[in-house]
């Protein structure tokens, strides 16, 4: 398996800070989500790659929010806003990738802790839905997806 390496956008934070942070969420997020926070409070991750299908296409990882803001990055309160205003209020923003889309995390029951991709440059055209795939199971299969990629591969 690849080892994966992250650099930590933020300062670190406890259970209860994060816990105090996210209280504004419907939901709690997945232990192994919280796991994460809890080592990087966001994160660069390497490798960042994600090979996609003909919907999602192949994109690279800018960041993975964290719970405090650093400087001149984003994190999941300001991102959850954007979901709340674009009608997609049962996913919060989990990162970002280069070309300005976003990586969601379901926190709906019948799908809670799945990742999807979502075409947030495509969204002025379309219904928010439809541009909203699902393309992994979970955080951790989300980032074990991660490789590192280039137009010759």
């Amino acid at each position: 398996m690849m080892e994966r390496a992250y650099t930590s956008l933020g300062p670190p934070l406890n259970a209860q800070e994060i816990s105090e942070h996210l209280a504004f969420l419907p939901n709690e997020l997945p232990h192994e989500y919280i796991a994460f926070l809890l080592t990087t409070n966001g994160a660069r991750p390497r490798p960042a790659d994600w090979i996609g299908d003909e919907r999602t296409g192949t994109f690279s990882i800018k960041c993975l929010f964290g719970v405090t803001r650093p400087r001149g990055f984003s994190n999941l309160s300001d991102h959850y806003a954007s979901c709340l205003a674009k009608g997609i209020p049962d996913f919060v923003s989990i990162a970002s990738e280069d070309s300005g889309n976003f990586v969601l995390m379901s926190l709906r029951d019948d799908d809670y802790g799945s990742i999807h991709y979502w075409d947030y440059c495509a969204d002025y055209a379309l219904d928010t839905a439809e541009t909203v795939i699902r393309i992994a199971d979970s955080f951790t299969d989300f980032v074990h997806g991660l490789v590192e990629w280039s137009p010759d591969d």
